[in-house]
């Protein structure tokens, strides 16, 4: 499990890669003292982005520094409490935040849903602390037509526009009735990780190497080559029930 300190880094990092940054960001806090690191490392990170480090030999090469968030944009950090208060969540005049980071657990959560869902929040992209990534609360807020997405460390659910992160989400919700979380998008992608290495001829040395060089970048980090590629062609695993149980 990632600390307060790197899950709000790691939240911070995925604002700034979006295509749309928002220039409304609303971020409510839970009680536990521990979500206060989560929310500085996050406000502090946005500001100023780490630097693109060195890329080692033979490792794909990284992206130019992230620039920091617009000074322009409006960031707002409210405690659990306010949030539960009639007016709470209005913070920006008559506009609506462009992205809601959720820095609560699991009862604080699910017992500001239905606050979120009443105040006209549906349509607007939620992420959440690593303590909601699990389906009990994806479940609880699609029941709600609240979009609940995770982006934290090992898969990016926040990238919409990659199509096998699109294509894994639609294949989730057909088959549990909830938007997928963290924990699930790692268990899909360490299973066809596993699949493509066990396809891929290499002796035991040759699997090791792969697995070390390929582990969990992101969901559309392992998807087979049909035509040509390194791997022989396979499908890769489709989301059911019947092929990968009830993941988280």
């Amino acid at each position: 499990m990632p600390t307060f300190q790197e899950q709000g880094r790691f939240l911070a990092l995925e604002v700034l890669k979006l295509r749309r940054r928002p220039a409304r960001l609303l971020v409510v806090q839970g009680q536990n003292p521990a979500q206060g690191l989560l929310t500085g490392a996050l406000t502090e990170t946005l500001v100023t982005p780490p630097p693109a480090s060195t890329p080692a030999a033979g490792a794909r090469p990284r992206p130019e520094t992230l620039k920091p968030l617009d000074t322009k944009a409006q960031v707002v950090t409210i405690s659990f409490a306010q949030a539960l208060e009639p007016e709470g969540l209005v913070n920006f005049g008559r506009n609506k935040p462009d992205l809601v980071i959720l820095a609560l657990d699991l009862t604080e959560a699910l017992a500001l849903a239905p606050r979120l869902a009443d105040g006209g929040y549906g349509n607007i992209p939620l992420w959440g602390a690593a303590s909601l990534g699990f389906r009990e609360a994806g479940a609880a807020f699609t029941r709600l037509n609240l979009n609940l997405s995770l982006g934290l460390p090992a898969v990016n659910l926040a990238d919409q526009a990659n199509p096998a992160v699109r294509d894994f989400t639609r294949q989730y919700i057909s088959a549990y009735q909830t938007h997928p979380t963290w924990i699930a998008a790692l268990a899909f992608d360490s299973l066809n990780l596993a699949i493509k290495a066990a396809s891929s001829g290499e002796d035991a040395q040759g699997l090791l190497d792969f697995l070390a060089g390929n582990s969990h970048h992101s969901l559309g980090a392992y998807d087979l080559d049909p035509d040509g590629g390194v791997l022989p062609p396979l499908a890769r695993m489709p989301v059911t029930p019947a092929n990968l149980g009830y993941l988280p």
